[in-house]
């Protein structure tokens, strides 16, 4: 039965020659102890620890380095259940490891190094990480088979090796970690980085800013992050190069990476981070620097740091000087930023402002900022009627025409062409809501060409209520003596 091809009959063969308990028995549970199943060489340990001899002995001493964790512990059971005792530091951290006594193997230092080379690749993750987090503590002259690791088909052992590698930072690690930062893998490459992130590794930093360019953006945040651990000039120039990559969290972690780097170099380049069009990245930028007790020493820096701060009604108060850093901002993905920034353009009244404010309304996806940017253009009068004609020109929604019909509303004196444009708006337009709009302008600026083209809309049954309504307040705000008589009429 000890020869059968089924590994439960070779189970049950070991079982019995247990209950025998004769010491001829060693021989053919000596067999079983080899076999490829583990099930079968845990039940041949188990009967093994029943006949107490010397060869019995020997052979639960060497199944404590058997490559099944089941078995190790099954083979350590048994010689503490009989009592057995170590005969030195490396017997004892052998057992302890076979018996997953993970606190009693650190004690026993380097001796246990050698028997954690099985544990550390087995399939159970919470025995791998157990016996990494065993080397790791170990320290220093454990690091040899988490290096032998590094090559393995696992990538998950791969991983973890890498990580206790990291945790443990000896030197000899270096150039082992260096190599894997061109590994194919991208989880690979992002876990060399973390366990690089060294001040020791100053010298690395050309090597790990090559992985700025690497297509997956996690591992450039990782590579600034580590940049930022391992400091140093040469990292600060790299970090400054990496405000400039396409994703946002990158430009904030490399904000958040020269923070760690507390130098006059890296003070500059987080300043010009207050320009950024992200809202977080200039939040990080500006929390850095009040950690540092700075102060803005112009105008501009003044005011991207009251924008990064959001304190919007003090920027006014700066006057003109605040206008061109605070137009670089106007790309900020948050509409709410955008259309505070589009009031404060029209508060500065700067003429620069105009075009500016005039591609909010035509190109901004936010209702909120075209009507926000379309009342502040309309403070600059005359000066901003063409801009908007021109934008009137190029609209193809409503509601970006609904905003220029409003603008031009509260231009006092409006042009010629403008007024004949809103008629046409009024006349023609199969939007609702921009015939209603038209008409209010056309009443707002009290040109007496619209009051025909108000009547018309008003007596038109086929208008629609709130155009008619619309059109009747604007008869009733052109003050002219024969639209009156025609209300009179009307009524």
């Amino acid at each position: 039965r000890t020869n059968s091809g089924n590994p439960q009959v070779r189970c049950y063969a070991a079982q019995t020659l247990g209950l025998i308990r004769r010491t001829e028995c060693i021989p053919l549970l000596s067999k079983l102890a080899i076999d490829k199943e583990p099930a079968v060489r845990k039940e041949a340990l188990a009967s093994i620890g029943k006949i107490a001899d010397k060869e019995s002995s020997e052979l639960l001493l060497n199944a404590l380095q058997d490559p099944c964790w089941e078995v190790r512990k099954s083979a350590a059971t048994v010689l503490s259940d009989s009592g057995w005792q170590a005969t030195d530091n490396r017997q004892k951290a052998m057992f302890l490891v076979a018996a997953q006594d993970w606190q009693g193997t650190v004690a026993t230092g380097k001796d246990a190094v050698e028997f954690l080379k099985n544990p550390i690749r087995e399939k159970q993750e919470w025995i791998r990480k157990s016996a990494i987090q065993t080397l790791v503590r170990i320290g220093a002259d454990s690091v040899e088979p988490l290096h032998e690791c590094l090559n393995d088909e696992s990538v998950e052992l791969r991983l973890s090796a890498i990580e206790g590698l990291g945790k443990i930072g000896d030197p000899k690690s270096k150039s082992y970690l260096t190599t894997l930062l061109s590994d194919k893998n991208p989880e690979i490459r992002r876990k060399a980085l973390v366990a690089l992130a060294n001040p020791a590794n100053a010298d690395l930093a050309s090597q790990i800013a090559k992985l700025l360019k690497d297509k997956d953006k996690l591992i450039r945040k990782n590579a600034v992050e580590t940049l930022g651990v391992i400091g140093g000039s040469e990292s600060e120039n790299i970090l400054a190069s990496a405000m400039n990559d396409e994703d946002w969290i990158v430009r904030r972690n490399a904000v958040e990476a020269l923070g760690l780097i507390k130098t006059e170099t890296s003070t500059k380049i987080i300043v010009n981070a207050l320009s950024d069009k992200e809202e977080l990245v200039r939040k990080t930028a500006v929390e850095i620097l009040q950690s540092r007790s700075w102060s803005p020493e112009n105008d501009a820096e003044k005011t991207l740091q009251l924008a990064s701060l959001k304190k919007w009604k003090e920027i006014p108060l700066i006057g003109k000087n605040a206008v061109e850093p605070i137009t670089n901002l106007v790309e900020d993905k948050n509409p709410q930023n955008r259309a505070d920034i589009a009031f404060i353009l029209g508060e500065l009244r700067d003429e620069s402002s105009i075009p500016v404010l005039a591609k909010l309304i035509l190109e901004d996806n936010s209702a909120e900022v075209k009507k926000t940017a379309s009342l502040a253009i309309a403070k600059f009068a005359k000066k901003a009627e063409n801009n908007l004609m021109e934008v009137l020109d190029d609209a193809k929604d409503p509601m970006t025409v609904k905003c220029v019909v409003t603008a031009l509303a509260n231009i006092p004196d409006a042009h010629e062409d403008t007024v004949e444009e809103l008629i046409d708006l009024l006349e023609d337009s199969e939007h609702t809501v921009i015939r209603k709009s038209a008409a209010e302008s056309l009443g707002a600026i009290g040109d007496k060409r619209a009051v025909k083209y108000l009547v018309h809309a008003i007596e038109s049954d086929k208008e629609k209520k709130s155009v008619k309504l619309a059109s009747a307040r604007a008869l009733a705000k052109i003050k002219d003596l024969n639209c009156l008589k025609k209300l009179q009429e009307l009524i």
